[in-house]
């Protein structure tokens, strides 16, 4: 028996960056560009199987433009000032990049918050997304001439661990053990996630961005 793993990002396969983002309706072109891409490369499926193909890591995120004067960076050092290292079963937070990035994270899951337009502009040993696409850095230059101010935060959770994955899920009251791809792609489950992650990193401590 053959197994084929297939890592990607669903708006960077579709739209060549994950600054913009996908909806459900995209599901279907995104299997046919995923078909396709195997294909190419010698392997035949048919949609079905990627439709059905189970999940091993998930990374659910939301990218959130801010205004009235707040950037980013201003959000995320308020952030740290939580000490999530306290919470949960996590143990490591990493404070980078002057203030651009907070990660917190076990080996098998993480919750990402960063600052997403200067993040396009480095370098891959030193940006939080380590896989920039040339229509993202042309995106940048777009933003720098034509969006001077943009103010964009992300939030990402990585799920790493299918153990994990299965677990937290339940947690939102997804029960299937093992999702497949075509369960998982909803925005109200990613939106779960990411709003759970945030309820138990910072939920209790709003009162210091009062």
């Amino acid at each position: 028996q053959l197994f084929l793993k297939i890592e990607f990002s669903a708006p960077k396969l579709l739209l060549g960056n994950n600054l913009d983002e996908v909806e459900e309706t995209d599901f279907k072109n995104i299997v046919e560009i995923l078909r396709k891409g195997v294909q190419a490369m010698g392997v035949d499926l048919w949609s079905e199987e990627l439709e059905n193909a189970q999940v091993l890591s998930f990374h659910p995120s939301k990218n959130i433009v801010l205004s009235k004067g707040y950037t980013a960076d201003f959000v995320i050092k308020e952030l740290y000032k939580a000490n999530v290292n306290k919470t949960f079963d996590l143990n490591k937070a990493d404070f980078r990049n002057n203030g651009q990035s907070l990660q917190v994270y076990t080996n098998s899951h993480s919750f990402v918050v960063y600052d997403k337009i200067n993040d396009l502009e480095k370098p891959a040993k030193r940006a939080v997304d380590k896989e920039q696409t040339k229509q993202q850095r042309s995106l940048f230059e777009l933003i720098k001439k034509e969006k001077k101010g943009l103010e964009v935060i992300r939030f990402e959770v990585r799920l790493s661990s299918k153990r994990k994955m299965a677990y937290v899920l339940r947690d939102i009251g997804y029960t299937d053990k093992s999702p497949i791809f075509k369960e998982i792609f909803f925005k109200d489950i990613c939106k779960a996630l990411v709003q759970k992650y945030w309820d138990d990193y910072f939920g209790k401590s709003l009162f210091l961005f009062s």
